[in-house]
């Protein structure tokens, strides 16, 4: 047989570096599996968020051992890359629902300012841009609030609750634009007893009823605060659809598509995934995009059509707001 090579030759470092990443690939791996315990416990659903890096990852690594010959790791990591690849398919490839003849576009914008915002100019330079017709704003203090001077933009205020922690927030219409609001339907709904509010208001769009709310769910750092998120989405959404026609939930939702709880909130409630088709996102944090995740979102009922969604600068908020619009 072959002798094997001496270590200090260059095959004998090649071949240690590739057992070296077949060894650490499989723990990798194995740890990629934790989002199928999600439901037991917050410290597994909190990996449920990464799956575009898993795939990303395992395939190099899979891509590595491929050129190197080692055929049968490089298989098992490429599968891995497939399975949580898959998540990510119905942002690439959902049908999105077109805009019918007679529809009047109505433009959103959801933004997690950030409390500790000290370039709060900019964030309100991007509004006068994106000028949306509906503006839902969270970690809102009386200091950004002031900052962001929305009235000189021709912003009108339905509900707001200011707070010294990270949970204020506010909702906003555009004075003249498509949403109309429906007198006496603007508040901060606090569900239950959960102190978080969720910013809920009805409009009409060409005489047509349009229901929004605005959330900005709990950090889940914790077993009772998944509750706590979860119980905000669900509750939000139930909220829409009482309602009765078109209606959409956005906001900060402290969750993925890839968490259990989104998967229920759409089949619980009948609505659909409004960011489906428009590719994978990253808003936060929007100071490292490698390791971005998709938290901001928006849902939506049957019907509503989503023409468009993006995701604006961040201008100074550790988020990137997310902008969309709809047409009913």
């Amino acid at each position: 047989g072959v002798p094997p090579k001496p270590p200090g030759t260059p095959g004998g470092w090649r071949a240690r570096w590739l057992t070296r990443l077949t060894i650490y690939g499989a723990l990798f791996a194995l740890y990629t599996l934790a989002p199928l315990a999600a439901r037991l416990t917050w410290l597994c659903e909190i990996t449920t968020h990464f799956r575009a890096q898993y795939a990303a990852l395992l395939a190099l690594a899979a891509l590595v051992l491929a050129l190197g010959r080692r055929r049968a790791p490089a298989l098992i990591f490429l599968l891995f890359a497939a399975w949580h690849g898959a998540a990510l398919v119905p942002a690439l490839v959902a049908a999105k629902t077109p805009a019918a003849p007679g529809q009047r576009p109505v433009t959103v914008v959801s933004y997690n300012v950030f409390s500790g915002n000290a370039t709060l100019p900019q964030a309100a330079l991007y509004l006068k841009d994106a000028a949306p017709d509906i503006l839902m704003i969270y970690e809102v203090s009386p200091a950004v609030l002031v900052g962001l001077k929305l009235a000189e933009l021709g912003y009108e205020p339905l509900a707001s609750e200011p707070r010294g922690d990270n949970y204020g927030l506010a909702l906003y219409v555009k004075a003249g634009g498509a949403a109309v609001p429906v007198p006496g339907t603007a508040r901060i709904e606090h569900f239950g007893s959960d102190s978080i509010g969720t910013a809920v208001a009805r409009f009409t769009v060409d005489g047509r009823p349009l229901a929004v709310a605005g959330v900005h769910a709990a950090v889940p750092t914790s077993d009772d605060s998944v509750a706590r998120r979860d119980a905000t989405l669900h509750a939000a959404a139930r909220w829409v659809k009482a309602q009765g026609g078109a209606g959409l939930v956005a906001g900060d939702f402290n969750a993925t598509p890839y968490t259990p709880v989104f998967g229920d909130v759409l089949k619980e409630h009948g609505m659909a995934n409004g960011g489906d088709g428009f590719g994978p996102a990253v808003s936060w944090p929007a100071w490292f995009w490698p390791l971005g995740i998709p938290i901001d979102n928006l849902l939506v009922t049957p019907g509503l059509a989503v023409l468009a969604r993006d995701f604006g600068p961040p201008s100074g908020s550790d988020h990137r707001p997310l902008a969309f619009t709809v047409a009913l």
